[in-house]
């Protein structure tokens, strides 16, 4: 249990480091100002408040394969967001590495294989109406330039934000997972 979570760690932090290193204008990822905190909800609806923490299930597709049922596990910090994406294509599944940054609904961030031998860039809108994550990634190093893709990840339910609330009304009425 422990090594899972120090994996996320460990994934999350690589991946921000790609995110900073990529970003070409030195803007990268914001500083930090304090201890992590789960998302907190104002009830302004901005897009810091936007809590797309938790679990997702749904399917990803490339150009050689379609429709591999996959999970998404991750939290969020601000407008960070990072965790772990797991592709159902054998015994074990594959585990990879994704991170994002948020920007009102719309989110761009990394996807790292297993073992880093792959990095892929990715964007994608969160659908609130139907708790969806849409998006579409594209190879940058370390993999076939044809391998183009695509997800769609149902929110299936949000981790508890800094707060009293048990159903946060901008999460669509998502239980907490």
């Amino acid at each position: 249990m422990e090594s899972t979570f120090l994996r996320k760690v460990v994934g999350v932090a690589v991946g921000l480091a790609l995110l900073s290193a990529c970003a070409g204008n030195g803007g990268g990822v914001p500083a930090r100002d304090g201890a992590p905190q789960a998302a907190r909800w104002s009830g302004n609806g901005d897009a810091a408040t936007l809590n797309l923490s938790g679990q997702y299930k749904g399917t990803v597709s490339t150009n050689q394969v379609s429709n591999v049922k996959s999970s998404l596990d991750v939290g969020q910090y601000r407008t960070a967001i990072g965790g772990s994406l797991t592709l159902q294509t054998g015994t074990p599944p594959v585990v990879d590495d994704a991170v994002w940054t948020l920007n009102g609904r719309k989110l761009s961030g990394t996807i790292v294989t297993t073992g880093g031998a792959c990095v892929f860039a990715t964007t994608a809108t969160y659908v609130s109406a139907k708790n969806v994550l849409n998006g579409t990634f594209s190879p940058v190093h370390g993999c076939s330039a044809s391998t183009n893709g695509t997800y769609i990840l149902r929110h299936k339910c949000i981790y508890k934000p800094a707060g009293p609330a048990d159903v946060r009304p901008d999460a669509g009425g998502l239980k907490m997972c």
